[in-house]
């Protein structure tokens, strides 16, 4: 139990992060990221947004272009003595001057174009415009931390298959032990209690190896959900073959490039400009407003014309119309302030962001440096270790060793190869992370 425990301590960090695949179908890591960039639900949403944005900032330049709008009406009126003036004399008819008309139409072409708006409509525009494109960056963040979750994902599932490979051949091995201590209590060459160690060490591994096969489907249910694929789907991935960890760059040179391409700095540079656009148009209360109106009629009866008459006449009209607020309270001044107040709370969250993404480069540096250090370490130690396992395992089939020493071989040779595994995922995922953080392309 000592070693299971031993053994979960070092792959459980590791396990819990996950893969996918397609039945029958390998999938490598490249495929994977492609189905999660095409069919991940919160990546959809994300690209809504942008579209969403992009509508907007439609919407508000039309704004400032010339409208034209028809609008029509019917109105039924109650019945009404008739008005006329009385003739001259007996035998004049009266004048019919307000004739009654039941039913009145009504139909208007208007044309409208703003003409100054004190930079109301550009300022509009200009905050429409950078908040579409800080939604294209926010839209990049989140493809860049999907990528990373994939990958994280991918490499954990990996070493679950890894471990579950590395625990059948330790078993293996343990069973050819387990018949050789059996051969020699036969022959009195060993005791019972070297024969129960070696059940014992056996029944752990077989444990072990249920756990480890519970990761695998756990680890591939995850990447599944990741990448939109069904949940219990199986998963094939393809056999890694080990690399050469490649030589890291600088950190101050990493700080830089994460300045540069990180999507969440170029949102908040957007959103600053966004917030100096809201401070020009709170501004723009100060000024009047003015626009230009042409309207066109055509009603039955038209009330521009007199008498009024029971048929469709028309007439238009032009002007120019403006608005300004003498005296609103200091309304606009407030406005203003909170613009600027809105602006100064932006310019410090660019900071925070700034000084995180320091943090993060930083630290996925430092965990890259300590990852590929330990890989030497666990090849060396693995090769050690397989060393050690067939001299003992020689030894003790010649009888020139305790039964304890290759059970302890046995032990040692199963938590290096799990540590080589190890050191292999955890620099695949802090590459990943680092590459993340600097700011993918």
């Amino acid at each position: 139990m000592l070693l299971k425990k031993i053994l979960l301590t070092l792959i459980v960090p590791l396990v819990f992060c996950s893969v996918s695949g397609q039945d029958n179908k390998p999938l490598s890591l490249d495929d994977c990221i492609k189905l999660g960039l095409e069919r991940n639900k919160t990546l959809k949403i994300s690209k809504s947004k942008v579209t969403a944005a992009d509508e907007k900032l439609s919407e508000v330049n039309a704004g400032m272009l010339p409208s034209l709008r028809l609008t029509g009406s019917y109105s039924r009126l109650s019945e009404v003595e008739k008005f006329t003036f009385p003739g001259s004399s007996r035998d004049t008819a009266g004048l019919d001057l307000f004739p009654v008309i039941l039913n009145n139409y009504q139909f208007k072409l208007t044309l409208q174009q703003p003409l100054f708006a004190g930079m109301r409509l550009s300022s509009n525009s200009d905050i429409m415009e950078n908040n579409y494109l800080a939604t294209r960056e926010d839209r990049k963040r989140d493809e860049a931390q999907l990528i990373l979750d994939i990958e994280n994902a991918y490499w954990s599932h990996f070493n679950a298959l890894q471990l579950v490979k590395t625990v059948n051949e330790n078993i293996s091995q343990v069973e050819g032990h387990l018949k050789d201590v059996e051969n020699f209590y036969r022959q009195n060459l060993s005791t019972d209690n070297d024969v129960l160690k070696v059940k014992v060490q056996l029944s752990n591994l077989k444990l072990l190896r249920l756990d480890a096969e519970n990761a695998v489907n756990t680890t591939r249910m995850v990447l599944n959900n990741l990448v939109g694929l069904p949940t219990m789907q199986n998963t094939i991935i393809p056999e890694i073959v080990g690399e050469e960890p490649a030589d890291i760059p600088e950190l101050e040179s990493l700080i830089n490039n994460a300045y540069q391409n990180r999507p969440e700095l170029k949102g908040m540079e957007y959103r600053i400009k966004t917030g100096e656009s809201g401070v020009r148009m709170a501004n723009a209360g100060w000024f009047p407003q003015v626009n230009f109106a042409a309207n066109y009629y055509y009603s039955n009866p038209n009330q521009r014309i007199f008498p009024s008459q029971e048929k469709f006449r028309a007439t238009w009209d032009v002007g120019i119309n403006f608005s300004f607020d003498i005296w609103n309270w200091l309304t606009t001044s407030h406005q203003v302030e909170q613009a600027k107040a809105t602006l100064e709370q932006t310019r410090y969250s660019t900071e925070l962001i700034r000084d995180g993404v320091n943090l993060e480069v930083s630290q996925g540096y430092f965990s890259l440096v300590k990852a590929k250090e330990k890989i030497q370490y666990a090849i060396e130690n693995r090769d050690q270790a397989k060393e050690n396992y067939r001299v003992t395992n020689e030894k003790f089939k010649a009888g020139m060793t305790l039964n304890s020493e290759l059970v302890d071989a046995e032990s040692a040779l199963l938590i290096a190869n799990i540590n080589y595994t190890n050191a292999i995922v955890e620099y695949k995922i802090a590459k990943a992370k680092l590459e993340k953080a600097v700011g993918r392309n």
